[in-house]
């Protein structure tokens, strides 16, 4: 079942007296989306250092997501209510579970094909760095019902569409390299970095949606 508040917070008040939630998903939601952010800004500091280092620091952090993930699925399986939708606080933990996924990906390649980071992966890093901490910021917001937590879906959705916007950046100059071997590791690279500002997109329109049901 669904506790979904009205404005004036009086229907939230009645369902929680009849159906009190046994698990805080906001906090577990806020716990998971500050542990992608901490996970993701780590990463970045990887490529900065800019020596192809070992990534197993980056695999722990992954690892330790996961059981968070595992843990909230599990506490979603058993709670009888929840505060929105129970999909969508699935999907939306699935999603996030799955930007660092990618960004480990990408640290395990650039490895793995001897390939060192060059500036448009820290262009396209650090936009996602600075879209997880405002997810994360904004995460607390509606955690506390604080209406700001509309203001940073515009500064998310920024950091989204440059990475967009340096990928298809660097795709392009990508393809004037006559050294196709070179073109092949590049882009596989770029296409994994892409695909974490895909799911922080997916991320934000989840956000969006749970935030215009419950403000």
């Amino acid at each position: 079942m669904m506790c979904m508040p009205n404005r004036n917070g009086e229907g939230k008040k009645v369902l929680d007296r009849l159906f009190p939630m046994e698990y805080d998903f906001y906090q577990l939601l806020v716990d998971q989306t500050e542990r992608t952010y901490e996970g993701v800004k780590e990463f970045q500091r990887w490529l900065e250092n800019g020596h192809l280092s070992d990534v197993d620091h980056l695999i722990a952090i992954e690892e330790r997501l996961d059981d968070l993930r595992y843990d909230l699925q599990h506490k979603l399986h058993e709670a009888f209510s929840t505060p929105f939708d129970r999909e969508e606080i699935y999907s939306l933990s699935r999603q996030m579970d799955n930007i660092l996924n990618f960004a480990v990906l990408t640290a395990k390649q650039m490895r793995a094909y001897g390939v060192p980071p060059d500036q448009a992966s820290k262009d396209i890093t650090s936009q996602l760095t600075q879209g997880m901490g405002h997810m994360a910021m904004a995460m607390r917001y509606l955690q506390k019902g604080d209406p700001r937590a509309d203001m940073l879906i515009v500064e998310m959705r920024n950091c989204q569409r440059a990475i967009e916007d340096q990928y298809i950046r660097s795709m392009e100059q990508l393809f004037s390299n006559p050294d196709t071997l070179y073109i092949i590791k590049h882009a596989e690279i770029y296409q994994n970095l892409m695909a974490t500002g895909n799911n922080l997109r997916i991320c934000i329109d989840m956000f969006h949606r749970i935030l215009v049901g419950i403000m």
